[in-house]
């Protein structure tokens, strides 16, 4: 139970997983609020109340198009965030490569110096 408790807590401990959940919760209302209206308010829909679908559509589209499009926002800025984090985690590792590129070189030059040395020693 420690455990998960402590995997909860380093998930939520990063930026864009709580940008996730805020989309999430966005969404869940979006999709909720017209189903709650219409519990709310009583109105069932029969088979004889076809005609009036049309204007349950245009309900439905209409208080839920809003929070989806924001919850669609909120999602496409947890990416970017992630994105960013991303890009620095590479940036970094591009970094430690060039530095061990230059390690590599500096080593292969000595070791050049010293083979042609000792190619020249053996001539003599």
């Amino acid at each position: 139970m420690i455990g998960l408790l402590k995997k909860i807590r380093l998930w939520l401990s990063r930026k864009e997983n709580i940008v996730i959940i805020i989309g999430a919760v966005f969404a869940i209302t979006a999709i909720a609020t017209p189903f709650t209206i219409l519990v709310k308010t009583g109105w069932n829909i029969s088979y004889d109340q076809f005609d009036k679908l049309g204007v349950v559509g245009d309900f439905f589209g209409g208080t839920t198009v809003g929070l989806l499009s924001l919850a669609s926002i909120i999602f496409v800025i947890a990416a970017i965030v992630m994105q960013k984090e991303e890009l620095a985690l590479q940036r970094e590792e591009v970094r430690k490569t060039r530095e061990e590129y230059e390690v590599t070189n500096q080593t292969m030059k000595k070791q050049q110096f010293e083979n042609t040395f000792f190619n020249m020693l053996k001539v003599l």
